[in-house]
């Protein structure tokens, strides 16, 4: 300790007390980092916990509706997708579509 204290007041100036300097910094900086990473880590895992319990809403179908062929029309897969976006937004919440049916 009293050559990293020697080489900070400038009372002798040696490369390999500078170097020693240097090592103690770069370890000082990487277990902060490390710090850093298992903080946040942690809330991570605490927040994922959280929102695991709580499901998505189901959206009831009509027991009559006629699903769409997706892979034939184009326009109503965009529309299925606008409308699941629009839905997410509005709801804040993940949603999983379940049937498309066209309205007349």
């Amino acid at each position: 300790m009293n050559t990293v204290l020697s080489v900070i007041s400038g009372n002798q100036s040696d490369l390999g007390q500078g170097g020693i300097i240097a090592v103690i910094s770069a370890a000082l900086v990487f277990l902060m980092l490390s710090l850093i990473v298992l903080i946040t880590w942690l809330v991570f895992k605490v927040i994922s916990g959280v929102t695991a319990k709580a499901k998505p809403p189901v959206v009831p179908v009509a027991a009559s509706a006629q699903p769409v062929n997706t892979a034939l029309d184009e326009d109503a897969t965009v529309a299925a997708l606008v409308a699941s976006i629009d839905y997410r937004n509005e709801t804040k919440k993940d949603i999983k579509v379940i049937s498309i049916k066209e309205i007349k």
